[in-house]
């Protein structure tokens, strides 16, 4: 890791200033370079995020660009592979496959059923809210566009942080064929494969599909299975119809299955409860051990996702204008099973499944020709209806964990209230509780374009959006009578620290005849831009933007508002116990000012966004141990600046240095989720947010060469940095800090044959991605490590 005082505020401005200054630099003093067309060693970057086929220098959007050969070369098999390649992104496991919690600008999109994303993710078009983990597994995946930043006007789902787009390849009338295979450490298997040509003058049909599988690298010592293996597939099939130059018809199916156990826990601090499950004979997690990547769980884990969909994606060119139709069916299901303590002792697991259907379908008017005036109009309509449930079930040695833990108290306790020995917290206890979701929404979106002079460009966007959410929370079954205690109540209270331990109180469900079971939400939200071109080389725009995500539901154990016990209470409503706290999170809004800057010439180019984002009404969730809590920020702002660049000073070499800088705040959050610890809500007004890296740094170099008049080859070595940074707002102390080293080489013959030998993380960078509380155990936080130095080699054939 690089040795930077992480406390010098003038260091870091310092560091700044000269980046920014060094992109500037580059930008202007080359304006007098003829870029003659001959002589470019930077080919033409493609992009659709506008909606249109455009070069990234004609873009007027803040937007990284990653090729899919540059995917193929680093071998990036998922969405954490990413970070070395996009310095504004990031993305961190959960506690299940499928679960990436991703974050662009420092903004964090929550991966909870009842919240749609802050980041849409979207492939060839389609909105992919549930399948994050697997698009990486596309086997001809053309390239990746990552945009930062509201982008309501040019995506139907609105999407308040950023959008990340994935393109595949359409079917192709040539033949084309591929194989390959890779084999690395920890047993990776991997085999890719695709098929592409025409069947007739008119179709065109392709049929591609890919097989994953990896011995897990945290290794069981309770003679379990090992966890954080790989073991996926995934087929997709595509016909491309095009009967005249006018009208193209693209159907894709495809359909995956991942049966993987994720994700391994390590400990960041240990508190008394260890000594409490040492004495009853079980091992938990060593702080100092923490990137052994060692396993004390109890019961083999299961984690199952299915996932599949059909698209059609239809063209019809008229004189004037296109108007594009895609309509898209998903169907996704989850089946869980965790050790939920990460301990060797039995305190409990637990058993979730989550079954999702959506279907989309968006409608689009683009104008085609040269005029001075382009425009884009379009509706989008989307429907998905989930359900989900979960079983909680107390261990054989929870009764024990929790009389140790009380001192025997909880044994009195059960005598003062008369029931028999035995019950609180007998083994095999159950909680069951079963959310149903039904989420609908539309919007009217559009933009225009019109060049005042042939410099300069002025733009709008509107999108108007109505979401609606209606959900069905309840327990099924709940055996749990200590849960039921009022502890506040007995004894006059003698009892109430113990109130932590209820795990499961009963559940008021919904909907019910006081609190509403509905969300109805809607907002008008906008862009405007000036884009000019300084000259062939250089143009410059600056825009303004506003994003809107609707209400976020708690499908878990979420209980009513404080506000509402009056009524619920005279309406007879209350439970055992009636337990308070937060059903959703309000709608969050978003306004970006950004100022852009582009420069391509022969050998290089930059791009550079200065920005100022502000999100109000943020939605936040937080996790204490027993359940989580779900609050809205009433302000957050992040600016910053980003800048790539990327040199070609022969046709051999090419080098790539990218960068973030972020300035975070919590402008207003006076009702914050208390530090690790405390109980009592914290007013984070003026504080820096967690988890968000001032500085985060990725470069590159990349040479190619030739052997002979048969084969060429490359050689590439990328280093991500990511400065020191506490790692979120309920564990302060706990730091995070990158510095992972990834490389490759490979080589292609003229006869089809290629092979390539890649290694991420190197350096063994060690690193944690998140700090959650430990379940039921005070004083324990946990966390999910980095993964360590993986290799392999790659060898593939193309047909010809």
């Amino acid at each position: 890791m690089f040795d930077i005082d992480t406390n010098s505020d003038a260091r870091s401005r310092a560091l700044f200033r000269r980046s920014a200054l060094f992109a500037a630099v580059l930008a202007t003093t080359a304006g007098s370079v003829s870029a003659e067309e001959d002589s470019r060693l930077i080919e033409e970057v493609l992009v659709s995020a506008s909606k249109r086929t455009e070069t990234l220098q004609d873009t007027a959007i803040a937007i990284t660009v990653i090729p899919g050969d540059v995917l193929e070369q680093t071998h990036a098999v998922d969405l954490f592979d990413m970070q070395s390649l996009v310095p504004s992104f990031r993305a961190r496991p959960s506690s299940r496959a499928g679960a990436a919690i991703m974050t662009i600008r420092g903004f964090t999109s929550a991966s909870a059923a009842g919240s749609e994303s802050s980041i849409g993710m979207f492939v060839d078009g389609v909105y992919r809210p549930r399948s994050q983990s697997q698009v990486m597994d596309l086997p001809r995946l053309e390239r990746i566009e990552v945009l930062a930043g509201p982008q309501s006007t040019l995506f139907g789902k609105n999407a308040s942080a950023g959008v990340i787009s994935l393109v595949t390849k359409a079917p192709t009338q040539e033949f084309d064929a591929k194989i390959e295979a890779t084999v690395g450490n920890y047993d990776h298997r991997q085999v890719k494969a695709y098929v592409s040509g025409g069947v007739s003058d008119t179709v065109a049909l392709s049929l591609s599909g890919s097989s994953y599988t990896r011995d897990g690298y945290t290794k069981s010592l309770t003679g379990l299975q090992d966890l954080n293996d790989k073991d996926r597939w995934n087929l997709r099939g595509q016909a491309l119809w095009q009967p005249t130059d006018d009208i193209s018809i693209r159907v894709v199916a495809d359909y995956g299955e991942i049966d993987e156990v994720c994700c391994s826990a390590s400990a960041v601090e240990v508190g008394v409860t260890g000594a409490i499950i040492e004495s009853l004979g079980g091992q938990t997690l060593d702080p100092e051990r923490a990137f052994d990547y060692e396993s004390y769980l109890n019961h083999d884990q299961l984690n199952k996702i299915d996932d599949g969909g059909i698209s059609i994606h239809a063209d019809f060119a008229f004189d004037g204008f296109v108007l594009t139709s895609i309509t898209a069916y998903r169907e996704n299901n989850v089946e869980g099973d965790g050790d939920i303590d990460y301990t060797s002792v039995d305190i409990g697991r637990g058993l979730t499944y989550q079954n999702s259907e959506m279907f989309t379908q968006e409608l689009r008017l683009t104008s085609t020709g040269d005029s001075r005036l382009q425009w884009m109009a379009g509706a989008y309509y989307f429907r998905e209806d989930i359900e989900l449930g979960g079983i909680t079930e107390y261990g054989v040695d929870l009764r024990d964990y929790m009389f140790t833990l009380s001192r025997g108290a909880l044994g009195a306790l059960e005598a003062i209230t008369g029931y028999a020995p035995g019950t609180f917290f007998a083994p095999g206890l159950e909680v069951e509780s079963a959310s149903k979701l039904e989420n609908e929404a539309y919007s009217f979106f559009g933009t225009a374009d019109f060049d005042i002079t042939d410099k300069l460009t002025a733009s709008a966007g509107i999108n108007y959006t109505k979401d609606e959410k209606e959900v069905t929370v309840g327990q099924v079954k709940n055996e749990d009578v200590f849960s039921a205690l009022d502890l506040g109540e007995v004894l006059g209270g003698a009892f109430a620290p113990f109130a932590p331990f209820q795990f499961r109180p009963p559940q008021l469900g919904l909907p019910n005849s006081v609190e509403s079971n509905e969300t109805s939400d809607d907002d008008t939200t906008w862009m405007v831009r000036l884009a000019y071109s300084v000259n062939d080389n250089i143009s410059i725009y600056g825009r303004a933007a506003t994003g809107f995500k609707a209400s976020s539901w708690d499908l878990g154990g979420s209980n009513p508002l404080r506000a509402d016990a009056d009524a619920i209470a005279a309406a007879g409503l209350e439970t055992p116990n009636q337990q308070y706290g937060a059903r959703f999170s309000d709608p969050e809004s978003s306004l970006v000012y950004e100022f852009g800057l582009k420069a391509f010439y022969d050998n290089f180019f930059v791009t550079l966004a200065v920005f100022d984002q502000q999100i109000e009404d943020f939605q936040t969730r937080g996790f204490d141990g027993v359940r989580f809590i779900s609050t809205n920020a009433g302000e957050v702002e992040v600016k910053g600046v980003e800048f790539d660049l990327n040199y070609v000073p022969t046709e051999s070499w090419l080098f790539r240095f990218a960068g973030t800088y972020l300035d975070p705040e919590y402008v207003d959050y006076q009702n914050a989720p208390p530090s690790f610890g405390d109980t009592t809500p914290i007013d984070r007004s003026g504080t820096t947010p967690g988890g968000i890296a001032e500085w985060s740094l990725v470069g590159s170099a990349t040479y190619n060469f030739s052997v002979g008049a048969n084969a060429n080859g490359f050689v590439r070595a990328d280093y991500v940095y990511e400065e020191e940074t506490e790692i979120n707002d309920s564990f302060p102390g706990v730091m995070r800090e990158l510095g992972t080293f990834n490389a490759s080489a490979g080589i292609d013959f003229s006869n089809g044959f290629s092979a390539s030998l890649w290694g991420r993380n190197l350096n063994e960078d060690e690193y944690f991605h998140t700090a959650f509380a430990g379940v039921a155990q005070p004083g324990t936080v946990n966390s999910w490590p980095s993964q360590p130095r993986t290799y392999g080699v790659t060898l593939a054939y193309r047909f010809q």
